[in-house]
């Protein structure tokens, strides 16, 4: 079973991740290698999140988008090692992706490619939870790939500008999320307090067996 968790930032994709890792599969945090990649760069050795964070910058900063560029082709370049390590995996053997929340900008042919590989879940938010969301993101910063949906107003400040942009950011992934999804599991469902690891298989299970 080669699963690749999908969705954005700070939804439970790592913790989803982890659990089913307890029960055997073999875990890769995509996070964690496009670190490994840019650890020259970095300064901050003890959060490899907030150490790319500070790194990449929020988009009004004037060395955003180079280094937002280049976080990009290093997703591309742990995404397609992914892949080449799911091909030559077993079918029976037990692997889980946690993507970024920008894996649905490494391209068509990639996303294509991943998902003849592994069965990609989408952990699905609702639109109560953008909120959440972008607080989340101020108190933990993460970096984020923009893609043209970061614009200033003249009348505006960085932050008002980023506190009205993120939602049609979110919204616009939501889109490419479920585009590119094999299974989409509620919010409500992988949010519940008490659903365990066996339990989060069982949906998958469910959801793959056609009706």
């Amino acid at each position: 079973m080669h699963l690749a968790l999908i969705g954005m930032s700070g939804i439970g994709k790592s913790y989803w991740a982890s659990k089913l890792a307890e029960m055997g599969f073999e875990y890769y945090g995509c996070d964690d290698l496009i670190a490994a990649k840019l650890w020259p760069d970095l300064n901050d050795s003890h959060d490899r999140l907030l150490a790319m964070a500070n790194w990449m910058g929020f988009p009004h900063d004037n060395y955003y988008e180079p280094r937002a560029a280049q976080y990009l082709a290093y997703e591309v370049e742990v995404m397609q090692e992914l892949i080449e390590k799911l091909h030559h995996a077993s079918p029976d053997q037990k692997l889980v992706i946690d993507t970024t929340g920008s894996v649905v900008y490494v391209g068509a042919a990639v996303l294509t490619e991943l998902k003849k590989q592994a069965t990609l879940i989408y952990l699905a938010i609702t639109p109560e939870v953008h909120q959440r969301i972008l607080q989340k993101f101020w108190e933990h910063p993460r970096p984020i790939i923009w893609q043209n949906h970061f614009q200033q107003a003249a009348d505006e400040t960085e932050t008002q500008a980023i506190e009205r942009c993120y939602p049609a950011l979110l919204n616009y992934r939501q889109q490419l999320y479920q585009h590119y999804s094999d299974i989409i599991i509620p919010y409500e469902t992988h949010q519940q307090f008490d659903l365990t690891a066996t339990d989060f298989l069982q949906l998958i299970n469910i959801r793959k067996t056609p009706e």
